[in-house]
């Protein structure tokens, strides 16, 4: 491609070259990914090209191809497809659609919808001073019962800064905390806790996938796009504290359910089965799980705190 502008990068281990005709693109990956630039690029890593054209993003990976259909200026969508080349290249783990934090008793992770709370959550327990180890997406080793550090940027949304202070950046650092916790490489942290969060009533809007996207999974995994996607299909618009007006609940969560919702909300898409349960039934018998109805933010995080034993 002409032009072209370069951004080299270490996930969790999975060498990526991000190669792209627009500097906005290479810019935001750099600034996204900032904790995992690779200083000396390899000559074995994975290629990730993205050339722009319009509205359409022609995205390359190891010959496997597709377009996509993306906003003007929307270069933060590069973050996306560099985590799902990372999932790629390590499916030994489930990238899980959650915020997490460390505490005294192992990682705790938090799994939901868009907009059910996850990012205020995180954020506020690392206040609280429980570090924060990813937004959005954490990788788990089922298995093992182990989420990594995943240090990116996290995006806070107005409504979340409102909730915390009102004077909250809306980037977080999440790399400046999760150093001490995993750091570039992604250290394993013992999950103790999983919450699975419920979305708000009400406030309903339909946001249709990124044209192609499930397309460029089907090219990556041989398999439809997972829940992080489809769960995109129906987003609930939080728009302020109102939202959380209520009471928080909190309850035991187990069974088939726990590894459905997993799947649900992670990539790799469509896992064997005869893989994911005996992962999944190991991961049950170590972590304890929950079904969270977020509600008031202090009582929430008091909820939240009361469960973890700290």
């Amino acid at each position: 491609m002409s032009e072209e502008c370069a951004c080299d990068l270490c996930v969790l281990g999975v060498r990526i070259a991000v190669r792209t005709n627009r500097p906005a693109i290479a810019g935001a990956a750099r600034r996204e990914f900032e904790a995992f630039i690779d200083e000396e690029p390899a000559a074995d890593a994975v290629v990730l090209g993205i050339a722009v054209s319009g509205h359409t993003w022609r995205v390359e990976v190891d010959g496997r191809c597709a377009s996509l259909d993306v906003q003007p200026g929307d270069w933060a969508r590069v973050g996306d497809l560099v985590t799902l080349v990372a999932a790629h290249g390590r499916r030994d783990l489930r990238f899980v659609h959650g915020s997490s934090v460390a505490t005294p008793r192992g990682a705790a992770l938090f799994i939901g919808p868009s907009t059910s709370g996850k990012t205020t959550l995180a954020l506020a327990l690392d206040r609280a001073g429980f570090p924060l180890l990813a937004d959005d997406i954490t990788p788990v080793d089922l298995a093992a019962a182990t989420a990594f550090a995943f240090p990116t940027t996290a995006g806070v949304r107005p409504h979340t800064a409102a909730l915390l202070d009102g004077h909250t950046p809306l980037e977080w650092p999440v790399h400046d905390r999760a150093r001490g916790t995993g750091g570039r490489m992604g250290s394993p942290v013992s999950v103790g806790h999983l919450f699975f969060l419920e979305a708000a009533n009400g406030r309903v809007k339909r946001a249709p996938l990124l044209d192609g996207w499930e397309r460029l999974v089907a090219a990556l995994f041989g398999g439809p796009s997972p829940g992080r996607g489809n769960a995109a299909r129906s987003v609930f618009a939080l728009r302020d504290k109102s939202d959380f007006a209520r009471e928080p609940e909190l309850a035991a969560f187990a069974g088939v359910e726990v590894a459905r919702e997993l799947l649900r909300y992670s990539y790799p898409p469509r896992p064997p089965l005869g893989e994911l349960l005996p992962a999944a039934g190991a991961f049950l018998q170590r972590v304890t799980c929950h079904s969270l109805r977020p509600g008031y933010l202090d009582s929430t995080v008091r909820l939240i705190r009361n469960a973890l034993g700290a």
